[in-house]
């Protein structure tokens, strides 16, 4: 394989790793709203990505328009397990007071 095959299917799959760590696939999961701390690390992922293959490392900017490709599937399968979980667990969107609290703390949103 190409070494840029290679780097994209890893990109891939660290991507992929990052958004099954918010979903994890068991009976025992409480199923809950991402926190904050992992949306952070999910975008922290992809700018680790992103920068990688971007100026900072010397610019692979061949890469740059299919690793955008591989961060899109990445995006979409996060959409896809929110979907999945509103629709099998309506239950998870209950806020707890200190939740809200949280949020309201927060200057970053």
């Amino acid at each position: 394989k190409p070494v840029s095959e290679c780097y994209l299917q890893s990109c891939g799959n660290r991507l992929s790793k990052t958004v099954g760590e918010m979903f994890p696939k068991s009976e025992h999961y409480d199923k809950s709203v991402p926190s904050r701390q992992d949306l952070s690390k999910f975008v922290k992922a992809v700018q680790n990505e992103l920068s990688y293959v971007g100026e900072e490392n010397g610019g692979h900017f061949a890469l740059v328009p299919i690793v955008m490709k591989v961060v899109v599937c990445a995006v979409k399968n996060f959409c896809s397990e929110m979907q999945s979980m509103v629709q099998s667990s309506p239950q998870a969107f209950v806020f707890k007071t200190r939740d809200l609290l949280d949020f309201n703390k927060s200057d970053s949103y």
